[in-house]
């Protein structure tokens, strides 16, 4: 069995190929265009990839013109976080706002649930499941988010670059230190859905 990971990012293809199995590779494509530049493929999955696309069901019935007969769609998005955690508010609060400027959702799970696909998908799953998620791996993951989107027009226009910087640095110390446990966890929706 081949995997291949489809991504827009040459930084970030060259940091999954570092320690990717032999079985898998990686390809430079823009995943919201369709042919991809592979064969159909058994299964395609994502995870937190909707929140950041326009028109997602738009995408997501594309994405079945890639599957073989039978082939299965599977989907990780965000349904909720709970956080008393202020840093991790500011930061959410940050995104979500970013992602509102974009026409996008960060709690994109309830619409999706909702979502009525064309005749060529069938839904199997739609399921939430709680994710309690260590302060420590919240944070490098928010840290390394930020230097994906602190440069965009939107941010620059909104936040000052010192606090920014300050949010990035806090995140960054945070996720070298903390050993805690139960201050952030993720409502994540499941969706599974198979090429008829």
């Amino acid at each position: 069995m081949q995997a291949i990971g489809l991504d827009t990012s040459e930084h970030f293809l060259t940091l999954a190929r570092r320690n990717a199995p032999e079985r898998m590779s990686f390809v430079r494509h823009d995943v919201t265009q369709v042919p991809f530049p592979i064969e159909q493929s058994d299964l395609i999955s994502c995870r937190f990839l909707l929140t950041h696309l326009r028109e997602p069901q738009s995408v997501i019935e594309r994405w079945a013109t890639q599957l073989r007969p039978q082939g299965l769609l599977l989907f990780e998005e965000v349904e909720w976080i709970r956080t008393e955690h202020p840093l991790f508010h500011t930061y959410l609060d940050i995104v979500a706002a970013m992602l509102e400027h974009q026409a996008n959702q960060l709690y994109i799970g309830p619409l999706l649930d909702k979502m009525q696909m064309g005749n060529r998908l069938r839904r199997r799953v739609s399921r939430v499941y709680h994710l309690p998620v260590s302060t420590g791996r919240a944070s490098t993951l928010f840290y390394l988010n930020i230097q994906s989107w602190k440069d965009q027009p939107f941010i620059q226009g909104h936040y000052s670059a010192s606090m920014i910087q300050q949010l990035e640095n806090e995140l960054g110390e945070l996720a070298e230190s903390s050993r805690s446990e139960g201050e952030i966890e993720w409502g994540l929706r499941q969706l599974a859905y198979d090429r008829v």
